[in-house]
């Protein structure tokens, strides 16, 4: 493969690529990057590299096909047998152990591709007795990639190497295609996220607190300075003690990003370090049955004081402090029943919304946003939450709008003009960004370094500004789009 570029208009396309999707990838091997882009373009019709450079700026779609040409989608059911092997006889078993079987688990495919990953996980964790009390995330940039993985339908070649007790209990043979079961599906939801671009973890896009994190062959693509970046924010995401599962043919991570390296007969592991704390005891594993669930038997009447005695108050928290214990567990429908409508208080709007993004996807918690925000159009929070939730499904105009809102009614919040930079980087307007993560270091750096900020109060300003600092860096790198 050739090392240098053939033309400018291919290089101008690789700088297009790296911009929006911070894959470096393509700027570094210039001949599989040609190679690639002769495919795309071919599947597309087109013969000229500069019509196909306009294309790629105007239609989002192109830039899928692009993708999938310039990276390595081969995916499948369990696909190294060995890394789920690991999963299953050493990081359940330490789960079980520290946890229990009532603490839910939460495991993140990020760069999911079609999906076969994210429901592989879904399908060990029912097998190991985790079934009803687990959540399986995945994320990807291609929107394509996205919309196979919620159809949950595959063709043969997916299912190669899949574990025939797996296939009979979880998947369902239709002529020459495999459905994943229902019981699996509704354990593990999709949403847009580039690792190399976006702000997380999020507790609105549920990159937080995970158990469990497989990014496999993903790294690869990225320059040292991005694998620093999103390693530093895939260790954020964990849970103290969770694991973090790489290929093997991803670059080493830093123990310096606060992940600890597991050498074992499997591969190379890395861990998120774990506070001393009691372990639960342990109960039973429930195995996740295809069949619909039972419904729950009605509660029992209340015992009626006596009439001769005093009636004894009896302290019931509110459904707010409700809600809010519940979205900590992990328990979103009891969220949901807590709170079934939206009303005249802003953080039950955002506790209801949360809820929704994690138990029925961010296509209905932005719905839900949408009517919220007709009962509170000058919450600032909801707009925030707005725009999240459009961008992680794709709808990048429309949440650009909803942060300008935001921008609108407080030009302060440093955390809106990075997450609109970020947007408008996407979008491949490098100026925009520039100017955008300007003003969120600018006032990020105002701030004491340790103050939370307001709309995202897990996150310090400093690492903020620092942050911002790190974009425009690689935005200077990116160099110019023209051809």
């Amino acid at each position: 493969m050739s090392r240098t570029w053939t033309s400018n208009v291919h290089e101008a396309i690789a700088r297009l690529v790296s911009m929006r999707t911070g894959f470096t990838y393509a700027l570094q091997h210039p001949g599989k990057t040609e190679a690639g882009v002769l495919r795309a373009m071919q599947r597309r019709g087109l013969s000229a590299p500069a019509k196909y450079l306009d294309t790629l700026r105007a239609d989002a779609a192109a830039l899928d096909e692009l993708m999938d040409e310039l990276t390595i989608r081969e995916t499948y059911f369990f696909r190294e047998p060995r890394h789920f092997e690991f999963i299953r006889q050493e990081i359940l078993p330490q789960l079980r152990s520290e946890r229990g079987f009532e603490v839910p688990i939460r495991a993140w495919s990020a760069g999911c591709a079609s999906g076969e990953e994210a429901y592989s996980l879904a399908m060990l964790l029912a097998q190991e007795g985790f079934g009803h009390q687990s959540q399986v995330l995945g994320t990807d940039i291609s929107n394509q990639a996205l919309e196979t993985a919620r159809s949950a339908r595959f063709r043969a070649w997916s299912v190669r190497g899949a574990d025939p007790k797996l296939t009979g209990s979880y998947l369902r043979q239709d002529d020459a295609t495999w459905i994943v079961a229902e019981p699996i599906r509704r354990r593990v939801r999709f949403g847009f996220l580039n690792l190399a671009l976006d702000a997380y973890p999020s507790h609105v896009t549920g990159t937080y607190g995970m158990d469990l994190v497989m990014c496999r062959n993903v790294l690869i693509y990225f320059d040292a300075d991005t694998v620093e970046q999103v390693a530093r924010r895939l260790c954020a995401s964990l849970a103290p003690g969770g694991w973090l599962v790489t290929a093997s043919s991803d670059p080493a991570l830093s123990a310096a990003e606060g992940l600890e390296a597991h050498v074992t007969d499997y591969g190379v592991f890395y861990q998120r370090a774990i506070a001393q704390r009691a372990a639960p005891k342990p109960v039973p594993p429930r195995p996740l049955a295809i069949e619909p669930p039972t419904p729950r038997a009605p509660a029992p009447a209340p015992t009626l004081p006596s009439p001769t005695a005093p009636a004894r108050e009896v302290a019931t928290p509110s459904p707010l402090a409700a809600a809010k214990r519940a979205l900590r567990a992990g328990d979103y429908a009891r969220v949901l029943e807590v709170l079934p409508a939206f009303g005249a208080d802003v953080d039950a709007c955002l506790l209801r919304i949360d809820a929704l993004a994690n138990h029925d996807g961010s296509g209905a918690a932005a719905e839900a946003a949408a009517r919220a925000l007709r009962i509170h159009p000058a919450a600032v929070e909801l707009h925030f939450r707005h725009a999240l939730l459009l961008s992680s499904i794709g709808r990048l105009g429309e949440a650009e709008a909803a942060l300008r809102r935001v921008i609108y009614l407080d030009r302060s919040l440093a955390i809106a003009h990075f997450t609109l930079a970020g947007m408008q980087w996407r979008q491949g307007r490098q100026g925009d960004a520039r100017r955008s993560y300007q003003t969120a270091e600018r006032l990020a750096r105002a701030a004491s370094p340790d103050a939370p900020l307001r709309l995202a109060p897990d996150q310090a300003a400093g690492a903020l500004a620092d942050a911002a600092s790190r974009q425009l860096a690689a935005l200077d790198g990116a160099g110019s789009i023209s051809a």
